[in-house]
This record gives C-alpha cells, structure tokens and sequence, in this order.
C-alpha cells in the first residue's frame, strides 16, 4: 500500500548526520532486475522525491508511518547510502544547492501542519527554516530563495529561514517550477476552479494564466514551460505565445525531469526520451513498476522504484 505517497500528491524530527545505513547500500555494477538500469541504492522503504548535485543523488523515503521519513544520498556511482535527517514527516519536494539539502514536511497530525526543512550535504543536525504553516509543497529554488505553495499562497522563504512572504494567491497547488524571474505553478481543485496552469514574477503580482490544462508536473529552462496533457508534451514560450506540440505519445503520461536538450518522460511503465526540439520519442527504460521520481544530468537518468521495488535506479540516457 502506498501509505504516504498519496499526501505528498496532494500537497519536526530528529536528526541523525553522516551515518551510513546498514543494508541500505547496493553498489555499482549490480544491474537492477529490470530495464538495464542500475541499483544505487536498495532495500529503501518508499523512495520518493529526487535531486541532484554533481556527486550525488538526494532522495526521500516515506518509511512505514508519518513521522518514519528520512533524506538519503547516495553517490551517483554507487557505494554507501547516508542517512541526512531522520524521523522526519512526510519528506518531499526536495531541492540542493551548494551546501544543503531542503524539503517539505507535512505532519498529518497538526492542523498548522507544514514545515520547510533543511540540513548541511555532509551531516549535522536538521533545522526548520520556517514552521506553522498550513501546509508545505512544491517546493522550487534559486541561489537565494526557496518557493512553494501553502494551502492559499505561493510564498517565498530565504535561505537562511525567517518568515515566508507572500507573492500569489494560489490554491490546490499541485507542482511547480522556476527560472531566473518567474515562478509557474498547476492548480487542479476537484470540485471547483481555477484549474490551469499559472505564472507570476518572484517579485510578485497579479498571476497570469498559461493554459487550461492542470497537470501533475512542470519543468522550466528560461525558455520554455514544459508539461504534459492528455499524453501530447506541450512547451508553452516563456514570452508569451501558443503551446507548441512537441510530440503526441498516444497515452496518459506525465514530464519527470529534463536536461539541456530533453525532456523525460513517464508514460506508464517505461520513461521516454524526447528532445526538446520536438520529434520522436525513444523508450530508454521499461520496467514493471510506475517511477515515482524521475532526476536528469548531463549522463544518466536518475529514478526511483517506490513501493513494492524500494530502489534508487542510475540509467545511462
């Protein structure tokens, strides 16, 4: 059962620095059962949200109850998985920069329940940049400022913590994503509006609506906004214009991650490789399971199997 997976969707403990986990770690050179990938790390309890830096692959585990989350990394050739933060409440959205590693936390049994979490890339003890909130999600970057969503607002945050200010009023936020001026972000209420796809400046402002389509992710590279409706990859001109249709795959599938020149994709059991050009796409892995999350560099695809599998997953693009 995906126990806490699905809070994330909709969307303090303790921690422990720089110890290796026992039997967590599976090396290089020890392919995965399926696809050709292969494991970095094994026997993880509900992997979710990925990120990287030039080392190493970030990732959450949900564990088996709300406040059993940890943040992991692993090497990206393999080796040793370390445990960062430990006990930590539902763990998702995670972002990296220089020094550390930052996330959302969501503890189910608070009614202010949202937390923005951060702890050094070597170890030490985690710390909470901001607390109380209704709720944390979507969380985004850039050198100085982190972004997310609360249950009405998409607020930004320093670095160095403090209080969250608002910059859009936002509801139902399901993901987002940023480039060096504006924050895009989906909205998809169940039962009423809005619903679509948004934009603001990170100074703030009145928001300006992309589309109509309301899907589950979003990918930004400064020139384009990247989603995927209705199984067609659109790229919507950052400057304003009609999306354009990059290809069509014919089936429900969502954007994982993308790099300089393509865009990854889930599309059921396999993740897909299409430029940014446009074009065909190529099937670069095929498994049995559904990625959960899905990180690119300039090499590899990075990927996780979630529940049942518990792997982190290295694939050469």
């Amino acid at each position: 059962m995906l126990r806490y997976a699905a809070m994330l969707m909709g969307l303090v403990g303790v921690g422990c620095g720089g110890t290796a986990g026992t039997g967590d770690e599976i090396g290089t050179g020890i392919a995965a059962a399926t696809g050709g990938a292969v494991v970095l790390a094994g026997n993880q309890d509900q992997p979710g949200a990925i990120a990287l830096d030039d080392s190493y692959v970030y990732f959450a585990v949900y564990g088996d109850d709300a406040a059993h989350g940890a943040i992991r990394r692993v090497a990206k050739t393999g080796g040793a998985v370390t445990t960062l933060a430990d006990g930590e409440f539902v763990p998702g959205s995670l972002a990296v920069d220089a020094t550390r590693v930052y996330w959302t936390a969501n503890d189910p049994s608070q009614s202010l329940s949202g937390a923005i979490r951060a702890v050094k890339k070597t170890g030490g003890t985690p710390v909470s940049l901001a607390s109380g909130l209704s709720s944390a999600r979507a969380l985004t970057s850039d050198a100085t400022t982190l972004y997310f969503a609360t249950d009405k607002s998409i607020v930004g945050l320093s670095k160095a913590g403090g209080v969250p200010w608002p910059i859009a009023a936002a509801t139902c936020v399901q993901a987002s994503a940023s480039d060096s001026t504006t924050i895009y972000w989906t909205e998809n209420c169940v039962l009423f509006p809005p619903q679509g796809i948004f934009a603001v400046s990170k100074l703030g402002g009145l928001p300006v609506v992309v589309s109509t389509d309301a899907p589950g992710t979003l990918g930004a590279d400064g020139a384009f906004v990247y989603w995927v409706a209705d199984g067609v990859v659109e790229a919507q001109p950052r400057f304003g214009g009609l999306p354009l249709p990059l290809y069509s795959s014919g089936d429900w599938g969502t954007l994982g991650a993308l790099d300089a020149t393509s865009l990854y994709l889930q599309v059921g059991e396999t993740i897909a490789r299409v430029p940014k050009s446009g074009g065909s796409a190529t099937t670069i892995w095929k498994g049995d399971f559904a990625p959960n999350a899905i990180a690119a560099d300039g090499t590899h695809v990075y990927f996780d199997g979630g529940y049942p599998t518990g792997a982190v997953y290295s694939l050469r693009r």
